[in-house]
């Protein structure tokens, strides 16, 4: 008799993978890097906040179904009463078209129905004499994975749904003198600048807030020179730079092993205002990748758009340098 075990559990851990609680973007709170003003009027607003408050679950939902969702604060100093309908977006080239909060949770929530699924083991018996068979049953121990998945990603829903309806764009209304934070969420493919094409039905002209600190250093100090320091101090050197220059809305460190525990390839990766994709994280600095044996076997310079410079560093198995400069091989 053979007998082959089906259980749907695992099947759904591998699709679904684990609930993750949902963080608040706090619009009235949040840092502001973009801003754009005309008289006493002043729009601050901040592409890809999902991505950058840590709802990396929600942000893949909402980039996959092409939708943007943005924290907008509206600062009033003139004597008068403002409200969002009052403006008219653009994005990207398009007129931006608020989408209500329903509709955005309903296309960035988390699903906990999904993992009732993982309760259910499925067997099969393919039995000499009896034929085969299916067998259905309820794995109890599948209760430890299932329960606490669907009671945080239900509390995250909660949450989530219950921010969307306290910032809704619908209801902004800026008395003088005041200012009011919304998260507007718009149908578009990728993260784009946004404008204002009219205010009160007015073609009007608002200018960027160019105040924001703008990396200008000499792009060659930019890069690994290891004449004058460690790859460690330098990535970290640079990392301190990047973190604290207000057009970089976020620097990460990328680092990549074998499974032999051996590092595969380290380096730096940010998102900021300098290039067309603000929401992008883009390759930047000196990349180190490396051979299975734990050999340098490449380095690379990008620059703030993660092109390569042309300085790139090849080696051999053995760490022995073979050529300098040329064009990055796909890896």
């Amino acid at each position: 008799m053979k007998v082959n075990s089906i259980v749907f559990f695992v099947l759904v851990v591998l699709l679904s993978s684990c609930a993750t609680s949902y963080k608040r973007i706090s619009p009235n709170e949040l840092k502001y890097y973009n801003t754009l003003k005309k008289d006493s009027l002043s729009i601050m607003y901040e592409n890809s906040v999902l991505d950058a408050v840590g709802n990396s679950r929600n942000a893949k939902k909402a980039r996959k179904k092409g939708v943007q969702v943005v924290a907008m604060k509206i600062q009033n100093q003139t004597n008068d009463t403002v409200r969002f309908e009052d403006f008219v977006f653009e994005a990207g080239g398009y007129v931006v078209k608020p989408l209500k909060p329903i509709d955005t949770y309903n296309v960035i929530r988390q699903l906990p129905g999904v993992y009732f699924l993982g309760l259910v083991n499925f067997r099969y018996t393919n039995d000499t004499y009896n034929g085969s068979s299916w067998k259905v049953s309820i794995g109890l121990v599948n209760v430890l994975y299932v329960v606490p998945n669907v009671i945080v990603s239900s509390v995250a829903n909660y949450r989530m749904k219950e921010e969307l309806m306290m910032f809704d764009v619908e209801s902004c209304v800026v008395p003088p003198k005041e200012s009011r934070s919304v998260i507007l969420a718009y149908t578009g493919i990728n993260p784009s600048k946004i404008s204002v094409k009219s205010f009160n039905g007015l073609a009007v002209s608002f200018s960027l807030d160019d105040s924001r600190v703008v990396y200008k250093s000499n792009m060659q100090e930019f890069y690994f020179n290891s004449d004058k320091e460690t790859f460690e101090s330098y990535i970290d050197g640079v990392y301190d730079i990047l973190d604290s220059d207000r057009a970089f809305t976020a620097v990460r460190k990328e680092k990549y092993s074998y499974s032999n525990g051996n590092t595969k390839y380290i380096g730096l990766r940010a998102k900021h205002t300098l290039a067309n994709n603000d929401g992008y994280y883009y390759k930047v600095g000196t990349w180190r990748y490396f051979h299975k044996n734990g050999k340098l076997k490449k380095e690379v310079d990008y620059d703030l758009e993660e092109r390569t410079t042309g300085r790139i560093k090849v080696f051999d198995e053995n760490g022995k340098l073979i050529s300098v400069g040329g064009r990055e091989k796909t890896q």
